[in-house]
């Protein structure tokens, strides 16, 4: 946890709204009674509120070929167990466990990665406490962003003024993908930005998520998580101006 701590960049207001940690195991272990023995003795009375969705494919990374994608087949659901707050939910299917931290309301203040990787960390030695032989696979981080754009309402505006790479002087909206090899960490970094509406007020922002997904099987999960970080925080900071630094109130530690 030192070295986390020591790399932080960190922004007074940043624009971040979600950040997911998580890791895939090599066998669909987590039952339906596996999931329901870790709620009852461990994850209930933090995170009680109980929410399915599709499953998510299991995905292994390549960085010379195109990423493997498969879906376990133990049971056809995603558990969510969320707390009362709404900001924070565990989500397990037979392969995967990941938490997420998100702004649940407007104001709620960004406990920074480390932090964040604590519970994780915690939640994910829960798991394996249960299951000691299991071993992981895969490692994610992802951070989503919502950017607000003074020009957004209008017909036409410029993105220059947040994004280094966009030099577009007008443009009516945008949907970009692309992807990065991270091979210091055996790992593929996803880009995706997009212009996007709220679901309640249809408040205009511009949607952001960067995600780093691999495994190198000689690196503890909190040194892969490290270095990770950084490859994330280093490309966003490189995406984005300095003007739209200055606006989030960045802070170099």
């Amino acid at each position: 946890m030192k070295d986390i701590a020591a790399s932080r960049i960190r922004f007074k207001s940043p624009p971040l709204v979600e950040l997911v940690l998580g890791a895939q195991f090599e066998k669909p272990f987590l039952s339906p009674e596996v999931v329901y023995q870790l709620y009852r003795d461990y994850f209930g009375s933090k995170f009680p509120t109980i929410q399915e969705r599709e499953i998510v494919p299991t995905t292994i990374e390549k960085l010379d070929k195109e990423t493997i994608l498969s879906v376990p087949g133990h049971f056809q659901a995603r558990k969510l167990f969320v707390n009362r707050a709404n900001d924070e939910l565990i989500q397990l299917q037979p392969d995967k466990f990941l938490y997420n931290w998100r702004r649940s309301k407007e104001g709620d203040t960004y406990p920074h990665f480390e932090s964040v990787y604590s519970t994780f960390k915690d939640n994910l030695d829960l798991i394996l406490k249960i299951a000691p032989n299991e071993r992981i696979n895969q490692l994610e981080i992802t951070y989503v962003d919502h950017i607000e754009h003074p020009d957004f309402k209008i017909r036409e505006f410029d993105l220059s003024t947040i994004f280094s790479f966009i030099k577009l002087p007008s443009i009516r909206g945008i949907d970009f993908k692309s992807s990065f090899i991270q091979p210091a960490i055996n790992s593929n970094l996803y880009l995706t930005i997009r212009t996007a509406f709220t679901n309640v007020e249809k408040k205009p922002f511009i949607y952001v998520e960067t995600t780093c997904r691999g495994f190198v099987a000689s690196m503890s999960v909190e040194e892969w998580m490290i270095k990770a970080r950084k490859s994330l925080v280093d490309f966003f900071l490189e995406i984005t101006t300095e003007e739209a630094h200055e606006k989030w109130g960045i802070l170099k530690e």
